[in-house]
């Protein structure tokens, strides 16, 4: 909870779930979301949710990352925030 809850009031905001979310994403801790972090986590996210990736997944994931890394420098927690 303390981790998450950053400002250490008794609500989580929103910017604090996002941040939360985007640091589990960050495998590397570089403070960005490159394209292999962002395509692990949606395999492991069906993986969690037992369902299958359909054929063509990995180029909607693509299109879906190139859309929301809007400075080519993977995915910032702002850029994250934004596109959310």
């Amino acid at each position: 909870w303390n981790q998450v809850n950053t400002n250490n009031d008794t609500v989580i905001s929103r910017k604090e779930l996002v941040t939360a979310i985007f640091h589990m994403i960050d495998m590397n801790g570089n403070g960005k979301i490159d394209r292999k972090e962002f395509m692990q986590v949606i395999k492991l996210y069906a993986k969690f949710l037992h369902v299958d990736l359909e054929k063509g997944w990995k180029k909607q994931a693509r299109h879906v990352y190139k859309n929301v890394n809007s400075k080519g420098k993977g995915i910032s927690l702002n850029e994250l925030v934004h596109w959310l």
